[in-house]
């Protein structure tokens, strides 16, 4: 690349607050692409910049789980598996959300399908160069689906079935959750890279497999140890008389 190039070149990125940054980032690419200017994202996406993304789903899990085991070490002084089993319902919520996104943002679809369900996505690059005139898989809706009921299920467990009391069982629930349904829907996904296309598996589904597995091994660890005792099962804990917080 020339120094020319350099200077021609936009460099587009935002902060991660896995809401919104993807579709901000790719409205404003796809402008700037229409233009005929050249675009790069910090993350790439379907905007009509060329290249495809990579998935970095799974390298943000593992950071979560890093800053939660650090979490615990150095500030709450519990079990990791107590803030795990507290993080992830929130976090299946904000899972289904960032698929709606996807979808908004014409990304991560599926291949061509005669469902009735079927989109066009009409402001992609990629589906006008691969499946113009067909419609296609929404992937995006069909994880934001299932990450939602998983939303469901945890929150179920944990306000009506007092899941806490098997510290593990909520956790577990949410990794097979997540990452099941990943690697199933990604059989009908596009490769996000073109390494990808002689694999049997793509990388998507390499790396949900150590996690699907890690959930049915915590489920499995949850049941067979007894159940811990909670102060106060089904309902809120009770105010202190004086008004202060008790730790």
């Amino acid at each position: 690349m020339t120094m020319n190039d350099h200077k021609e070149t936009i460099f587009i990125s935002g902060i991660d607050t896995d809401a919104g940054k993807s579709y901000a980032t790719g409205w404003l690419a796809c402008q700037m692409a229409a233009q005929g200017r050249r675009v790069a994202t910090m993350k790439f996406i379907q905007t009509g910049c060329d290249g495809r993304s990579e998935d970095i789903d799974h390298g943000g899990t593992i950071a979560i789980i890093i800053a939660v085991l650090l979490y615990s070490l150095f500030t709450t002084r519990r079990s990791p598996i107590w803030t795990f089993d507290r993080l992830v319902i929130p976090v299946a919520l904000v899972a289904g959300l960032i698929r709606i996104g996807n979808l908004i943002n014409s990304e991560i679809f599926g291949t061509a399908t005669t469902l009735p369900w079927g989109f066009m996505f009409l402001r992609s690059r990629q589906w006008h160069e691969m499946y113009y005139g067909q419609a296609c898989h929404p992937t995006q809706l069909y994880e934001a689906l299932c990450y939602f009921i998983l939303f469901a299920l945890l929150m179920w467990m944990y306000w009506r079935k007092n899941a806490e009391q098997r510290p593990g069982l909520l956790f577990g629930v949410f990794l097979i959750g997540i990452f099941l349904p990943r690697f199933i829907i990604e059989f009908i996904k596009n490769d996000q890279t073109a390494f990808e296309a002689d694999m049997a598996l793509n990388m998507g589904q390499l790396l949900s497999i150590p996690f699907v597995i890690a959930g049915i091994v915590l489920v499995i660890w949850s049941l067979c140890r007894p159940k811990v005792e909670i102060a106060f099962p089904d309902r809120y804990a009770d105010e202190p008389s004086d008004g202060k917080r008790r730790r």
